[in-house]
């Protein structure tokens, strides 16, 4: 602010923030499903809240700086996503859940700009990027549940709430059952059949077929897969694998993100309920 002479507002959010992501864990633990900190941060608050201000100050812009680039098509009128170049640095799968309308609001500027040259840029005005801030951290609290046990016992876990969430927490896949976050565990896992709850796509608000060839990408598996999507209502699908997923590939869960693929551009994405 300073160094640019520009007008910053900070608002105190992190209350609100912490109650959305607590409250969306537990209702994740009681399905047993595998949650991802980040996406739930986004997809709960961050853009809700982004987009609520927009709407209360009369903004017309939201700027974000996410990896992930977006392309107005003007002779389909509407605004498609693509991966960012560099695929860990990813993070299309953010924006899963936005409509064409939110979609238009963003703005991502920093989308195709390295990261060297942000440090560049920092290092110009002197910012000292490195290092720099303190994360965030708060008390989120789940219940550990071990193979035989008949009692729950409440664990703690301190998660770090930095810009990029790289912390997870994890679920037992089912009440009383280990839980399965070892590759090593995977070995004889074989996936045939997916079935996903709240699709949701960038090219319409209505899915508008009954099957469709394209590719599904996750977390936990770099390379996207071919999958055939049928949809069976509403918003529910379910996928049929071109392969079976067998081995570190199988490493999908209950709770899950993924999202499809055509290309580089991102079509929609959904949560995992169950994998056949």
């Amino acid at each position: 602010e300073r160094k640019l002479g520009i007008s910053i507002q900070v608002m105190e959010c992190a209350h609100e923030a912490r109650e959305i992501v607590e409250s969306e864990v537990a209702q994740g633990s009681e399905r047993g499903f595998r949650y991802d900190i980040k996406t739930i941060f986004h997809q709960r608050f961050l853009f809700p809240k982004l987009l609520a201000m927009k709407d209360h100050f009369n903004f017309d812009k939201v700027a974000t700086g996410h990896r992930v680039n977006v392309h107005f098509e003007p002779i389909e009128n509407r605004v498609s996503v693509v991966r960012y170049p560099t695929k860990e640095d990813d993070e299309s799968h953010l924006l899963v859940g936005l409509t064409q309308k939110e979609l238009r609001c963003l703005e991502f500027p920093l989308g195709t700009i390295p990261k060297s040259m942000i440090h560049k840029l920092a290092d110009e005005l002197s910012l000292g990027v490195e290092g720099a801030s303190k994360l965030a951290k708060f008390e989120l609290h789940h219940e550990s549940r071990s193979e035989g046990a008949r009692d729950n016992t409440p664990e703690s876990e301190a998660l770090s709430l930095d810009s990029k969430f790289v912390e997870s927490v994890v679920f037992d896949i089912l009440p009383g059952q280990k839980r399965i976050d070892d590759v090593g565990q995977l070995e004889d896992r074989t996936i045939r059949e997916i079935w996903f709850e709240n699709a949701s796509w960038f090219s319409s608000e209505d899915l508008g077929f009954k099957i469709k060839h394209c590719m599904m990408s996750w977390k936990h598996e770099v390379q996207p897969v071919p999958v055939k999507i049928m949809q069976y209502e509403g918003s529910g699908l379910k996928v049929l694998c071109d392969q079976p997923l067998t081995g570190t590939s199988a490493n999908i869960f209950s709770g899950d993100n993924v999202v499809w693929l055509e290309g580089e551009t991102v079509l929609g994405g959904a949560r995992v309920v169950q994998c056949l």
